[in-house]
């Protein structure tokens, strides 16, 4: 849920549709609960949370939450190694 939460935040900021989108779901337009959702997946070493983590590479985010996603992959180590390899 964590991960939707950030796609459905940068989605929505960026295109018509994903405005049109912040009347239709509860993901939408929650730029802080992206933020929230980060620091919960980072807070977790479980393969569930460290997959979600890594997938997030896939989306285009914002400086701030970059910087805070480099924080928290680079925080996790060599734990974190074999999910960004997939």
């Amino acid at each position: 849920m964590a991960d939707k939460a950030i796609l459905w935040a940068l989605i929505s900021a960026s295109t018509k549709e994903g405005r049109k989108a912040c009347s239709l779901s509860y993901f939408a337009c929650k730029a802080a609960e992206a933020e929230l959702g980060l620091a919960y997946m980072a807070a977790n070493d479980n393969k569930e949370f460290l997959t979600s983590l890594s997938n997030i590479m896939r989306y285009k985010i914002d400086a701030g939450l970059s910087e805070s996603y480099t924080c928290y992959l680079l925080s996790k180590g060599k734990i974190i190694r074999p999910y960004l390899k997939n």
